[in-house]
């Protein structure tokens, strides 16, 4: 049985190592052939730059620290010599963010603040707010608490106005700021907040620390009841996600309140557990709180044999816990060692760099001097044709403003002509209603008034025949369409002179009736005459011959 389950976990570590080393092998294929790439392609300087980005990403998840940030060094360089400000900043931040991974906090500020100063010139909301928040909660890490308290409290309405994670993740880090400088109430309002935010908007990745750091912070204020509220819903919370690390932390925290409460084998029966679970995962801060409370409850139970015993284990481990943190030091120390011997060691890589980037800005230089003799030859030629194009324009003008006089003088007479016409239809119109009065009174009249009338009505024909109106009006008609019955005939060269002067009476609107009485015929003959003319101008009855007409012009 214990060899079948021996062999059962040999395999499992197998498959795990296995694939952990599918994915190394992986991520070094993709590492020498970006390499690659770079060395032998002739790439732009942003590809170049976007080729060094992914060479520190790959290097990120190899977890090689001292090369993800010595190649997004390299992508910030270019990005800055070819002002892509926007991935500037980004670099920035992951190289911030790779040093705050190796807790060199000052160097990741440095960073950041670079990042910062950069992307002012972007005004871009979400990317200063981003940096505020990374500084910030560098500080707090490094326990500067008041510094980082202020950098992530400037983020905040930029946060409530998006409503995200962000927020949340704000209000825990400054919550812990305040934990840190001894303002518990501070340290309570925004932890609770947070963890509202948290349960509102479903952020479960931020719960678990949400409901830990409040039941810490309870049980700090001595608020038992309180902390071991918060404890279970924390360990519900782990218990249903199969989060075992959680588990113990929530069940830590609970044994914690328990010996505050006095419930001393209820809580010793825990950290027992608890210890067992711990010693398995390395977790030696959790460690050593569980052998520091074991060794005080068994003081206050009076077996001094056993809390001398925990408080040696304690002491023990703690010299441990020391020299790792000793060692996990000196381990930065290398890593930031590591990162200043590559860039040393590639300093020829990155003078090649910026020598390109010196020839990319000389080659700006030439061709921004040649765009400006260009621009100034240009300005020359400008100036000279506009003088030209205004003498041109003067003239246009000068030509424009005869043409309109023109139109103008033709609209008037036109004008003047429809008058007349006008005139003359309501003269021939008054003197045949008088004709036929005149013919009414003739046949009701004695036979020696009938002479009379009958002479008075052959005068009335007569001036109706030979009126000098109508050949004035005529007149006047030939003279003002000189140009439209020279249009016309160059268009339609097979009318005759009575059908021109027809055409010109219909440019001028006037209706069949209103014809007649002007040219002394019946106004079935306008109707006629007007049917023959359409149909030799090939119209159809769509078609209207006032607005034909006068299009012709």
């Amino acid at each position: 049985m214990v060899n079948s389950l021996t062999n059962y976990v040999l395999l499992c570590l197998a498959i795990i190592i296995s694939c952990f080393g599918r994915s190394q092998q992986i991520y070094e294929a993709e590492i020498d052939s970006i390499s690659k790439v770079i060395d032998i392609h002739d790439l732009t300087p942003l590809e170049k730059a976007k080729s060094y980005d992914r060479l520190g990403m790959l290097y990120y998840y190899r977890q090689d620290y001292p090369k993800a940030i010595f190649n997004r060094k390299k992508s910030e360089k270019i990005y800055s010599e070819e002002g892509s400000l926007k991935n500037q900043v980004k670099s920035l931040e992951f190289i911030g963010v790779m040093y705050s991974q190796i807790s060199n906090h000052e160097k990741a500020l440095s960073f950041f603040i670079k990042a910062l100063r950069v992307a002012e010139d972007l005004s871009d909301e979400a990317v200063n707010n981003s940096l505020y928040l990374n500084i910030g909660t560098t500080y707090i890490e490094a326990e500067d608490f008041k510094n980082g308290i202020r950098y992530i409290k400037r983020t905040l309405p930029f946060y409530k106005k998006l409503q995200n994670k962000n927020l949340a993740v704000g209000y825990i880090n400054i919550g812990i700021g305040y934990a840190g400088l001894a303002l518990p109430d501070s340290a309570l309002w925004y932890y609770e907040t947070a963890l509202n935010i948290v349960k509102t908007k479903k952020y479960d990745d931020c719960l678990s620390g949400s409901l830990i750091n409040l039941g810490d912070l309870q049980l700090s204020n001595n608020r038992y009841d309180t902390a071991y509220d918060y404890y279970i819903e924390a360990l519900n919370y782990f218990e249903k996600s199969n989060d075992t690390r959680g588990v113990w932390h929530s069940k830590f925290g609970i044994a914690s309140v328990l010996k505050s409460k006095k419930k001393y084998a209820e809580s010793k029966e825990i950290l027992l557990n608890a210890v067992s679970y711990f010693n398995k995962i390395n977790d030696f801060s959790y460690l050593l709180s569980c052998y520091e409370l074991l060794s005080e409850i068994e003081y206050e139970l009076n077996d001094l044999k056993s809390a001398i015993r925990f408080k040696n284990i304690y002491s023990e481990l703690k010299d441990s816990v020391f020299s790792q943190q000793t060692t996990e030091s000196l381990t930065n120390l290398q890593m930031s060692y590591e990162i200043d011997k590559l860039e040393r060691e590639n300093k020829s890589d990155l003078q090649i760099i910026e020598q390109e980037s010196k020839i990319n800005s000389l080659w700006w230089a030439v061709f921004s001097s040649t765009l400006i003799i260009i621009v100034v030859i240009t300005m020359l030629f400008y100036h000279r044709n506009m003088s030209q194009k205004k003498i041109v324009e003067v003239r246009l003008h000068n030509s424009q403003l005869e043409k309109t006089l023109l139109e103008n003088e033709l609209n008037y007479s036109n004008n003047e002509l429809e008058n007349f016409a006008l005139q003359i239809v309501q003269k021939n119109e008054f003197i045949s209603s008088v004709k036929k009065d005149l013919k009414k009174i003739k046949n009701a009249s004695n036979s020696d008034s009938h002479d009379q009338l009958n002479l008075l009505s052959v005068k009335i024909n007569q001036s109706l025949k030979h009126n000098e109106d109508l050949d004035l009006f005529t007149e006047r008609v030939d003279k003002v369409n000189n140009m439209f019955f020279a249009n016309l005939t160059k268009i339609y060269p097979n009318l005759t002179k009575n059908e021109q002067r027809l055409c010109a009476l219909l440019k001028l609107n006037l209706t069949s009736k209103e014809m007649a009485l002007l040219t002394n015929v019946s106004e079935g003959a306008i109707t006629m005459a007007r049917y023959r003319l359409r149909k030799k101008l090939n119209l159809n009855k769509e078609v209207r011959l006032n607005d034909f007409f006068n299009n012709l012009i």
